[in-house]
């Protein structure tokens, strides 16, 4: 083979080699157009997770837009330090009307609204009745402000959970009724079955004491309070609101059961107070 053949050879070769990449490439630019730049796309999916992330954000801390006298359905931090709620125990009772006593440490004007019942004002811009409810469940307690531009804000949500009124009576009282600490000291609690002119003494209940801003539990194994709760009661000033609560017993039949709350207010000996269910 000559020289120039063998140069020729070689080009051709060359040449061949130069026109496979070329399909190569070709080839692969028509699968890269067929599924896209993947620095575009992957691009692309980036954006799309943060746009998305973004209108999630928005619209879980946001409020909708809802007439002025609308109940708004979402989650508010329940403001402790701003209102205050008495009773405190959360607990509504089915039979008769609730009375509600709500304060605002800030003295500002509020309107309240009862999801489940009806609810309205009392004697003072403070206290509420609550009627309505005539079976067990949940309730809400929705609390407003007005703004300075005149616009409704929800400030607060109180769940409450409704109950019948209970059986058990402490020293032959009714719940929500008045006691002294005497009495109450003294006292027994039981349960009353007026069908049966029955009275079955309570196997055991525990006592909600508030003290320095907060709830304490301490339990009693009888229908007697324990020495704790007898130590606190002593202390207990008129107006006072004792709370009582899982409060077993048996019905005639042998089955136990509970009463979740029990309240009782303290006075003086010669003094009656009701408030509550009526």
């Amino acid at each position: 083979m000559t020289y120039k053949q063998h140069t020729g050879s070689c080009r051709s070769k060359q040449g061949r080699m130069v026109v496979a990449r070329q399909a190569r490439y070709r080839e692969c630019g028509d699968h890269t157009s067929r599924l896209g730049n993947p620095r575009g796309v992957s691009g692309l999916v980036c954006c799309g997770f943060l746009l998305f992330f973004f209108l999630f954000s928005f619209s879980s801390f946001s409020q909708k837009k809802t007439s002025k006298d609308s109940v708004v359905h979402f989650k508010v931090k329940y403001l402790t330090a701003d209102y205050k709620f008495f009773p405190a125990d959360g607990y509504l009772f089915m039979s008769g009307k609730n009375n509600l006593k709500i304060t605002n440490t800030r003295n500002a004007k509020f309107e309240v609204k009862l999801i489940g019942g009806e609810i309205r004002k009392g004697k003072t811009d403070s206290t509420f009745e609550i009627s309505g409810l005539k079976k067990p469940g949940n309730v809400l307690i929705c609390v407003y402000e007005t703004d300075a531009k005149g616009k409704k804000k929800l400030v607060v949500n109180k769940p409450f959970t409704v109950v019948p009124y209970p059986k058990v009576k402490f020293a032959g009282v009714a719940c929500d009724s008045a006691l002294s600490t005497i009495m109450l000291a003294a006292g027994t609690i039981s349960v009353h079955h007026k069908g049966l002119n029955l009275k079955i003494p309570a196997s055991g209940f525990k006592m909600e004491f508030y003290e320095n801003e907060k709830f304490v539990l301490d339990s009693s194994l009888n229908n007697r309070l324990s020495k704790k709760m007898l130590a606190y009661v002593e202390k207990l000033k008129p107006g006072s609101l004792v709370y009582i609560t899982d409060i077993k017993y048996k019905d005639p039949n042998g089955n136990e059961h509970t009463e979740p709350i029990y309240r009782v207010f303290i006075v003086k000996e010669d003094k009656v107070l009701k408030i509550g269910v009526n």
